[in-house]
């Protein structure tokens, strides 16, 4: 399983950042998108692999 950020935007300016773990970009925008389905004000959501520390 990878790491994912996901970063939710709201009209009105606001922000909901979250980590999410899937096997590949794929499922895990698959995930993305029916959340934000489900988020009310929802506007988009940026969806990047979480740098591993090292």
């Amino acid at each position: 399983m990878r790491k994912f950020e996901l970063t939710y935007y709201f009209t009105g300016g606001g922000q909901f950042a979250c980590e999410i773990e899937a096997e590949d970009m794929a499922t895990a925008g698959s995930i993305a998108e029916g959340m934000e389905l489900r988020l009310s004000g929802c506007k988009g959501y940026d969806l990047y692999v979480k740098k591993e520390d090292k």
